[in-house]
Order: structure tokens, then sequence, then C-alpha cells
């Protein structure tokens, strides 16, 4: 459930002398140094780290809003996707081989075993490649097919396949290969939650993803505020390179 996701219990923001607002942020004022919520609250602030984090990409395929085509962000999406999951008859897509495609193709075989087929499906040559490389993404391809998920590498998804409900009840990828199933999952990265910063001249650079520029510690191009985590964009130590971990 959603409670054992938590990092902290309340008690902790409370000894710890936090306040926790539940609300969303509406705009940030720098000249005034004020961030506004949804509801028309503000707080001031000296420092700011802005951690809002991202939403799944949602690539440009026909199908993509068929009626039992999924993403996974929030503990609400996991639990509608255990729910469809337990229903499911013919197979499962994963489309994008990234950590949400792997990880969800590795906890579908523990929990439901042979019960139905689960297909991975990724661009790259390796599940992971990206993140970790070929050699460690051939790893993680031996150890998804020894426990029975179907991996097709190299594969673009052409369409999702609906049914006359509405329903997605298969995959088409390049290829001419279509996967029979009756659940789609897409994992194909996130886009940086920052749109509440257009609503105001905030002076925080963007880079072309909408990412928050930074520097090698998080600062942004405004000096009191800060960026971390999927929404940051900062120079990889290594090659300088700006870099965007999802």
């Amino acid at each position: 459930n959603a409670e054992s996701l938590q990092l902290r219990d309340k008690d902790f923001y409370e000894k710890a002398g936090i306040d926790v607002i539940h609300d969303s942020v509406y705009s940030i004022h720098t000249d005034k140094k004020k961030v506004t919520f949804s509801r028309k609250k503000h707080i001031d602030y000296d420092k700011l780290v802005i951690a809002t984090g991202g939403v799944p990409r949602k690539p440009p395929i026909k199908g993509i809003e068929a009626k039992n085509v999924y993403f996974l962000k929030s503990a609400k999406d996991q639990g509608d996707i255990k729910k469809a999951a337990a229903n499911v008859k013919k197979g499962i897509a994963l489309v994008g081989s990234g950590f949400i495609g792997s990880e969800c193709a590795a906890a579908l075989k523990m929990k439901y075993k042979d019960q139905f087929d689960v297909h991975l499906v990724g661009m790259e040559s390796e599940p992971l490649e990206l993140a970790l490389g070929k050699e460690v993404g051939a790893m993680v391809r031996s150890e998804h097919e020894k426990h029975g998920v179907q991996v097709h590498m190299n594969k673009g998804v052409k369409s999702i396949i609906e049914g006359p409900d509405g329903e997605a009840v298969g995959v088409k990828l390049s290829g001419n290969v279509t996967l029979d199933v009756d659940m789609v999952i897409v994992g194909t990265g996130s886009v940086p939650c920052t749109k509440f910063l257009e609503r105001t001249e905030t002076g925080i650079k963007l880079d072309k993803q909408g990412a928050i520029v930074t520097d090698p510690f998080l600062q942004t191009s405004h000096p009191d505020i800060y960026a971390a985590g999927d929404v940051a964009s900062f120079p990889y130590w290594y090659t300088g390179q700006m870099t965007r971990v999802e």
C-alpha cells in the first residue's frame, strides 16, 4: 500500500519540526521569494529546492489511449496494474526495457509464474543498456529469459491493436512481429515536471526537454534555488556532459 512506500512516517517530520503540506505548487515568484499553492496559499523562502520529479512519457504510438494500457508512476497506478494483471489471460507487453519495464517483468513473473506470457520490448540491443551498458544488459536479459520472460530487443512498437471495445488486444512490433496480449504497460522514460515554472518569469533556465539546468552542485541559474532528482539536468563529473537521471 501507499503507506508502506513512505521513507518516513508522520511522527518523524513532526519531531524534526518539518511542516508537510499536501498541496500542489501553482507558481514560484523569485522576485518575492514566494511559492504559491493551488489553494491560493503561499510560503516564503530563503533557499528553495525543486524536486518535483517527472511524469511518464507518452510515446506517439497508435492505440496508446486504449483502455488497458497503463503507465506506472504513483501508488494508484501500481494498484490499478495489480488489479488488471489478476484478470490477464493471454499476456502482458512491457513497452520499454529500462528500469520500469525490467522490474515489472520480474515482478509479474515472480507473482504469476506461467499463468500468462510476459513480453519485454526494447529498442536497444539489451535491456537496461542505456543505464548499465551492454555487458550488464546481457546479464539482465539472460536472467529474464531464464525465468520465462520473452525478450524482444531491437524492436520498435508500430502500434497497439485495439479490440471492438477499445481495449488493447495486441502489440505490433517492427519486423512483422505481433504480440497477442490483453494488457500493456508503458515504461519509456519520464518528462520533467516543470510546467508550473512557465506561469511566472522565474529566470530559471530549462533545457530542450524541460529539465532544470544546474551546475555540479545542483544550483540553478537562480542563486537561491536548487534542483534535484528527475527534474534536474547536471554536468556529469567524468565527461562534463549534461545528464538527467530518470
